[in-house]
């Protein structure tokens, strides 16, 4: 069932990074924590990677991958919008 939802999650996975980090984007708070369009990508590349590797792991990995997530963007005073 996990292979499954993880070539579902591929399908479209790059229209939604777009239309997520489009939308970001254009808000001027938000767009001011990029330094360059090659920041961005290589965000991109590991969130992606950061969700495809979610839907394997269990609820209690991805609950503490997220907690770490969220203390690593507090501790750098950026915003967490997930």
């Amino acid at each position: 069932m996990r292979q499954l939802l993880h070539k579902y999650a591929e399908l479209d996975l790059d229209a939604v990074f777009e239309k997520f980090y489009d939308t970001m984007l254009s808000d001027k708070a938000f767009s001011g924590f990029f330094k360059d369009e090659e920041q961005i990508k290589s965000l991109v590349v590991r969130q992606k990677q950061f969700l495809l590797d979610s839907i394997t792991e269990s609820e209690d990995e991805v609950k503490a991958r997220y907690i770490k997530l969220g203390e690593l963007h507090y501790g750098l005073k950026i915003a967490y919008v997930d």
